[in-house]
């Protein structure tokens, strides 16, 4: 699957199964740029109404990118990015912010 799901406050079995089949079929269709913001204002609308936090996966620019877009407008630590980068013999997690993110996509800096 390419999403855990979190508690924030109490969830029943029956939203997170929900939420896990919502996302999983979502991510099937997210093979076109197209319709990636789309995808994510959805994501954004369930984890509200839900009160659960999202971790998501992908190597997919574009995913990156219409995500960044979408949360954008929300408080600093709202939306983090991390990414995993491997520093000598270890993997450590890259946190970019909202500013940081922008101005990575702005110029082009890979980020996946």
């Amino acid at each position: 699957k390419n999403c855990i799901i979190t508690k924030k406050e109490n969830i029943t079995d029956k939203h997170r199964e929900f939420l896990e089949v919502l996302l999983s079929w979502m991510s099937e269709y997210q093979k076109h740029y197209s319709v990636l913001k789309n995808v994510w204002k959805v994501i954004d609308k369930v984890s509200q109404e839900f009160r659960v936090q999202i971790f998501a996966t992908t190597h997919s620019l574009e995913c990156i990118a219409a995500a960044y877009e979408v949360f954008s407008e929300y408080e600093e630590n709202e939306f983090l990015f991390h990414r995993l980068e491997k520093i000598g013999e270890n993997i450590e997690a890259i946190t970019y912010n909202r500013e940081t993110l922008e101005a990575a996509l702005e110029t082009g800096i890979e980020v996946r």
